[in-house]
């Protein structure tokens, strides 16, 4: 018996791109169950949207993790 694998290769810019993708779709979920829930977050619905950028060494940390080139 022979198993078929199926393998998608991407890039480390795609890689990062959907990573970065993810991060903000649950981010975006959790600051609307912040907005609607009652948590007592007192979101007062001011400009600043919540998000934590990485800083540039957790990037790199990330990259080094797969084994990739920076």
């Amino acid at each position: 018996d022979q198993e078929t694998v199926n393998v998608t290769t991407v890039t480390n810019a795609q890689l990062q791109t959907m990573i970065d993708q993810g991060v903000a779709a649950a981010l975006a979920a959790r600051d609307a169950l912040r907005s609607t829930n009652g948590d007592d977050s007192h979101n007062s619905g001011t400009d600043d949207d919540g998000q934590i950028l990485p800083l540039k060494r957790d990037k790199e940390t990330r990259i080094g993790a797969l084994g990739a080139e920076g």
